[in-house]
């Protein structure tokens, strides 16, 4: 694989390793896929699963700000789907999705690329970076403790973006767009209050609760009921201020009775964190593992 020179040979590893077990994923799936569809969702999940990881290092190191950063990674997404494409794509009787004009990703195919979970971690993780910068961005436009002495009435004044905490001391959401994502936990003060560790923990015990409900929900109306009247159904509930409709519509669809690869309200919470926070399962597993030695106070 090509990458950026100043990409350190640490991060090279980790995305090479991420491609290799990617790649043995896909070989496994693929030979149970029924249908083509099937066989174009794993070949994204394939491409798109180092992406992340290439993204999720950028932003660790800091190696560029996130405009740059979003170049650098489209670029390097290109360079991977062409790779993926000639190891197991085209193997795989999928059409070429590089233009032969230009090079780059074709039109439709980015268009399902930018559907999955995967592309909304991508968002995710630029929107931490940007988060965390010292100038405004057009993402949420909060600068790290700027605000930290006004009231929640001052902030709506403002239009400042107003954050939902997840449980107290949890995880805290603001809304970007369409969606909702996760602020940045710390213990500088301002915003970011609470030690990740802990917000995790709260944030976790709180999702595994509510959706069990959701889960209950589902089940007893056989899958017959979809995001929005899932919504409404739970608008008393702590997930009103921190779940978007993509969410309500993922839990509708995810624990179907209808879905063969139904999931379960632990798993969702997992993976409900994994995308908001943009961090990988392994990291929120330590996490949720460290706070059993460290309980949260007053627990």
């Amino acid at each position: 694989m090509e990458y950026p020179e100043d990409c350190p040979a640490e991060s090279r590893a980790k995305v090479e390793a991420a491609i290799i077990r990617a790649g043995r994923q896909f070989d496994s799936d693929r030979a149970k896929a029924k249908w083509r569809s099937d066989i174009e969702a794993l070949f994204w999940t394939y491409v798109l699963t180092p992406f992340v990881v290439f993204a999720g290092e950028s932003s660790r190191l800091g190696l560029w700000p996130a405009d740059k950063m979003d170049g650098h990674c489209r670029e390097f997404l290109r360079h991977l789907t062409i790779d993926a494409y000639y190891r197991k794509g085209k193997a795989a009787g999928l059409s070429n999705m590089i233009s032969n004009w230009d090079g780059s990703i074709v039109w439709e195919a980015q268009q399902e690329i930018e559907k999955t979970s995967q592309w909304r971690r991508y968002e995710n993780i630029r929107l931490k970076l940007a988060v965390k910068g010292r100038t405004r961005t057009q993402s949420t436009g909060i600068i790290p403790g700027q605000f930290a002495g006004l009231t929640a009435g001052d902030r709506g004044a403002q239009g400042i973006p107003q954050a939902a905490e997840l449980g107290k001391g949890g995880v805290r959401f603001v809304r970007n767009g369409e969606y909702t994502v996760a602020l940045p936990c710390g213990t500088g003060g301002g915003i970011f209050e609470s030690g990740t560790v802990t917000a995790v923990r709260i944030s976790y015990d709180i999702l595994s609760v509510e959706l069990t409900k959701v889960y209950s929900i589902v089940k007893a109306k056989r899958g017959d009921i979809g995001g929005a009247e899932l919504r409404k159904q739970f608008r008393r509930s702590p997930l009103t201020g921190v779940a978007d409709g993509h969410d309500w519509d993922d839990w509708a669809g995810g624990f179907s009775p209808k879905n063969p690869q139904r999931g379960r309200p632990k798993s969702a919470a997992l993976t409900f964190l994994e995308r908001k926070m943009a961090l990988d399962r392994g990291t929120i597993k330590s996490y949720l593992s460290r706070s059993k030695k460290h309980p949260t106070p007053g627990k």
